[in-house]
């Protein structure tokens, strides 16, 4: 995505540069005619005279340049114009991305809301991503108990049949029962992943639920619900957020291993 950004982005700055170049050639066609009817008439190159009249064309030829920066960019000079995008090629091109995942983690959460209804592939996917990519900031969360919480053992072997995604293998994904983040977040369906930023406890023993509003401060919130592939989740979190560390963070998953 941001490769045709940084495509489309070159593509009209090119266009805007063809005129300026444009007026670039027929300053230095003026220039020219000017040196030229000069050296016609010119007996003594190195006099003074001469070398005044012809400084003096250059920099009215300088001025208009100048002016015509001005008209065209609002004073910005063509270094400063070309050195913005070579900034936007660096931060965007197809180099290794730079993301302190610790500070990402510490600082925002990946809440993939589901129920016992969802499928188990769909449970296993998002659990693995979890895990491998060990985005600790992330949490599969269940609304309560299976079939009520009077009895915890439908729960138990629900939850065993989600970490053991296959026969002998296990994952260690964040499992929750949260009722407080449904409704702070105003579920209403699943799979539903929210991205949360800036999440920060106004007291730091805090142990309880992220859901509590009078313990637990956040930032702008993002929701994309489906039953989609996890990076297709964070790939529409981003066009909601335009988030920085977000779209740093999808990179370094894209990766490759």
């Amino acid at each position: 995505m941001y490769s045709k950004i940084i495509i489309f982005t070159l593509f009209i700055c090119i266009n805007a540069f063809a005129d300026f170049y444009d007026q670039i050639e027929k300053i230095d066609k003026k220039r020219e005619d000017i040196y030229f009817d000069m050296n016609k008439t010119l007996k003594k190159p190195d006099t003074s005279i001469y070398k005044e009249q012809i400084q003096n064309a250059m920099n009215g030829l300088q001025d208009r340049i100048n002016s015509y920066e001005t008209k065209v960019y609002g004073g910005a000079t063509k270094k400063e114009i070309f050195s913005n995008i070579q900034t936007s090629l660096n931060q965007n091109g197809g180099q290794k991305i730079d993301i302190n995942i610790e500070d990402f983690i510490s600082n925002n959460r990946i809440y993939i809301f589901m129920s016992s209804s969802v499928p188990l592939s769909i449970w296993h996917e998002y659990g693995l991503f979890l895990d491998k990519n060990k985005l600790r900031n992330g949490s599969l969360l269940l609304r309560g108990c299976i079939n009520g919480c009077e009895k915890i053992m439908p729960t138990m072997e629900f939850l065993k049949k989600v970490i053991e995604y296959k026969p002998n293998e296990k994952m260690n994904p964040s499992i929750l029962l949260d009722p407080l983040l449904f409704e702070r977040y105003e579920i209403n369906e699943v799979p539903c992943i929210v991205y949360a930023k800036d999440v920060s406890y106004l007291n730091k023993g805090f142990q309880g639920s992220e859901g509590s509003k009078e313990e637990v401060k956040t930032g702008k919130i993002y929701k994309s619900c489906g039953d989609w592939n996890m990076l297709y989740h964070l790939e529409e979190l981003e066009k909601q957020s335009n988030d920085i560390s977000l779209t740093k963070l999808i990179k370094k998953l894209r990766e490759p291993k």
